[in-house]
């Protein structure tokens, strides 16, 4: 299955892949994605750009008390067990 890179990025920030660790990042609920959202937009930015790239650098002038920078790190990061699972070279073949 091959996903837009937009909705990649859109589900990495905004949806649960596992059971969430104690310690994890929570993803961004409506609001904070659509907070989020319309700050990438003023500033020129997608979502695909931060999927490739600096995303501390993308996001440095980003700050908001409730969705700190490192929150969003984690939602991207690639060492997250559900980074971009759909992915993986393993999807099956469906005969539709």
């Amino acid at each position: 299955m091959n996903l837009h890179e937009n909705t990649q990025a859109v589900l990495l920030l905004t949806s649960h892949f596992t059971k969430l660790a104690q310690d994890a990042a929570k993803p961004l609920t409506p609001t904070e994605w659509g907070r989020f959202a319309t700050w990438l937009n003023e500033k020129g930015l997608s979502p695909p750009q931060l999927l490739s790239g600096d995303v501390a650098l993308m996001l440095s002038a980003w700050h908001d008390g409730k969705i700190p920078l490192n929150r969003l790190e984690a939602c991207l990061g690639e060492d997250m067990p559900w980074h971009c699972p759909w992915k993986s070279g393993n999807e099956p073949e469906y005969g539709y």
